[in-house]
């Protein structure tokens, strides 16, 4: 049997991860602009816009990024209305709360890995471990500081994989869950898959394929009996997950032109991923833009500057001639889209990759590259490599075989949508969704806990 986490033990995990974790993001605000006099932006152009989408949603205009501008399609709405109250703060007093709110989710993922930790290993100090692991990211205290979606997401996606384990493979005891437990657990899981839709593009795919999996699994599970209500369940979780996400999805079909079930820049994207590839054949302008050579390949030929706001096209005309480009090179180059996917792949973990590739291929991504990017990619590259070998590491040793393994299967899915576009993300948001579902078993490997008894490694692998 497994210990229940008490109450006491999560709020204090909690409250001391978001105590740290905001004194760092803090002071990687603060101390450049303070002691270096270095301005750290936090709005404009080079980020993503949701701080003006924040804003001009309290102030009456709508989801746009500037008065009068045009409706905005490449941005999801969650975290842009999680921003809201932030948007009628002082400038100064909003980047503390952005970092206050950032630093909530970090606290809520610290209570989700101790819970982890606590269910397959009834281990605090595999909890404590995995919670170092997350806290010594090279790259968590930008992200801190910075108002974009990434912890969000993390945080949605490990709830929504702890809730697809405890369906899976019951409560603590490791026997399944009561009728009544599991559609709770289902109902929870629609609700986070439906929150998750609305804050990252292809959150409704992959709560989509993990909904179908969870289908399959208990409709021929030999495990799980009362199979058609636990059916219902997930069927219900769909409902749940429908209702959050319909009323964005009538939002796009009143607004805009084209059909857009959650978010556009899956084309615009997948040409940014050919060029910083320097797959496709293109002939690349040097002295333009990564963008703007993008929107060449695809077929855009009005300039970036005018085409495009916070990295996503505004225009829907130029949104379908992107993704009517994009189906056309996918059919015609099917072996660049393996080749490109393969390499997405490999640097979204290990982002050295890019650099190595460089050595033998000119792009206009490679001149992109500074000491800073440098030591970031390598660091990076050295934090995953570390996490995933402690991880497999722990497969390898049967501790917890068969949940480590579902869990790698969830980080692949998360991920798997977006390596046909092929473009990294500076921020790590993709490697690091995927990573966290796998740092309990990292830490597992680190500290020496007693393997489960045979009885429930048996029922673990059911």
């Amino acid at each position: 049997m497994q210990p229940k986490p008490d109450t006491h033990l999560l709020f204090k995990v909690f409250f001391r991860t978001v105590v740290f974790v905001f004194t760092c993001g803090l002071l990687m605000y603060l101390i450049p602009t303070l002691y270096f006099g270095v301005n750290v932006e936090f709005t404009g152009p080079r980020h993503d816009g949701y701080v003006e989408l924040a804003t001009m949603l309290v102030s009456g205009e709508g989801f746009r990024f500037e008065s009068g501008g045009a409706p905005v399609m490449h941005r999801p709405p969650l975290y842009p209305i999680l921003l809201m109250p932030s948007a009628l703060l002082p400038t100064g007093w909003q980047e503390v709360s952005v970092i206050a709110l950032n630093s909530v989710f970090a606290g809520a993922t610290a209570i989700m890995l101790m819970v982890l930790a606590l269910r397959f290993f009834g281990s605090r100090r595999v909890g404590y471990t995995a919670i170092l692991f997350y806290l010594i990211s090279p790259w968590l205290y930008r992200l801190v500081s910075l108002p974009h979606t990434a912890l969000l997401q993390s945080t949605l996606y490990l709830a929504s994989s702890l809730l697809v384990l405890s369906m899976v493979f019951g409560n603590r005891h490791g026997d399944p869950l009561s009728a009544r437990r599991f559609r709770r657990v289902a109902l929870m899981f629609g609700a986070v898959g439906g929150l998750l839709t609305l804050t990252h593009g292809v959150g409704f795919l992959v709560f989509g394929a993990t909904l179908g999996a969870l289908m399959a699994y208990m409709a021929f599970s030999e495990v799980h009996r009362d199979i058609s209500g636990r059916v219902s369940s997930l069927v219900l979780a769909a409902l749940v997950a429908g209702c959050l996400a319909a009323p964005w999805v009538v939002r796009n079909a009143v607004v805009l032109p084209i059909t857009v079930p959650v978010t556009t820049g899956a084309s615009f994207n997948y040409f940014m991923g050919n060029v910083y590839w320097n797959i496709g054949g293109y002939e690349h302008d040097y002295e333009a833009s990564a963008r703007q050579n993008a929107l060449t390949a695809g077929g855009v030929e009005e300039p970036a500057e005018s085409a495009m706001q916070f990295w996503g096209v505004m225009d829907p005309a130029n949104e379908k001639q992107l993704a009517e480009a994009m189906r056309v090179h996918m059919a015609a180059h099917p072996l660049d889209v393996l080749k490109k996917s393969a390499l997405s792949l490999s640097e979204n973990f290990f982002p050295v990759t890019h650099l190595a590739y460089c050595q033998s291929h000119a792009g206009v991504s490679c001149q992109q590259h500074s000491l800073f990017s440098t030591l970031h990619r390598v660091g990076l590259s050295l934090y995953y490599f570390v996490l995933i070998g402690l991880a497999v590491a722990a497969v390898i040793r049967g501790r917890q075989r068969w949940p480590a393994i579902l869990m790698f299967a969830l980080g692949g899915l998360h991920i798997g949508p977006y390596l046909p576009l092929g473009q990294w993300a500076p921020h790590g948001i993709y490697g690091l969704s995927a990573v966290l579902l796998v740092t309990v078993f990292s830490a597992a490997t680190c500290v020496r806990t007693p393997l489960p008894s045979r009885a429930a490694a048996s029922r673990s692998m059911r």
